[in-house]
């Protein structure tokens, strides 16, 4: 397994007082099952999952990455809204959602474009965007978390960050 890594592409958020006051929202989902919050250090938007990659391949997705940044211009993200990913009760997401933004699914077509150039294989998955704050593990009341859920879902968080190609992020 040395000669293979686990690789995904995102753009890294760091949170803004808002943001940590709708996850604070949350904080009695822990009597629902055992959850691990994402540190806010961690926080991010996947754009591209990629799994597991072969050392071999890394260069291929270097240049894909490379050529997709080259072409990226500044944007902005609103995150509003929350939902959940339910995989089985021993695994599940809650995530805030990613208001609709053409600047970030043309960011998603063009890595799209760009692997397909470097024949690396896509994810091919559809592009739904979001910012996981929860995982829940031996989930014990579907219910009263699809309820907090429900609670919380119309709260509007606020603009987060700026896009900046091979810079990071600009608040």
């Amino acid at each position: 397994m040395k000669d293979i890594k686990r690789l995904f592409c995102a753009i890294q958020i760091t949170p803004t007082n808002a943001l940590n006051e709708a996850i604070e929202q949350f904080s009695t989902i822990q009597d629902y099952g055992l959850v691990t919050w994402v540190s806010p250090h961690d926080l991010h938007v996947t754009i591209q999952f990629f799994g597991n990659t072969p050392n071999t391949q890394v260069s291929q997705l270097l240049r894909a990455l490379k050529a997709t940044a080259t072409h990226c211009n500044p944007f902005e993200i609103d995150i509003n809204g929350c939902g959940s990913f339910w995989g089985t009760k021993m695994n599940s997401v809650l995530w805030f959602g990613v208001s609709p933004n053409k600047d970030l699914h043309e960011l998603y077509n063009n890595m799209a474009f760009n692997l397909t150039q470097e024949r690396f294989p896509c994810e091919g998955k559809q592009f739904i965007p979001h910012l996981t704050f929860a995982r829940i593990r031996k989930v014990n009341s579907e219910k009263n978390i699809e309820r907090l859920l429900e609670k919380n879902k119309k709260v509007p968080f606020v603009k987060l960050f700026r896009f900046m190609s091979g810079k990071g992020q600009k608040h």
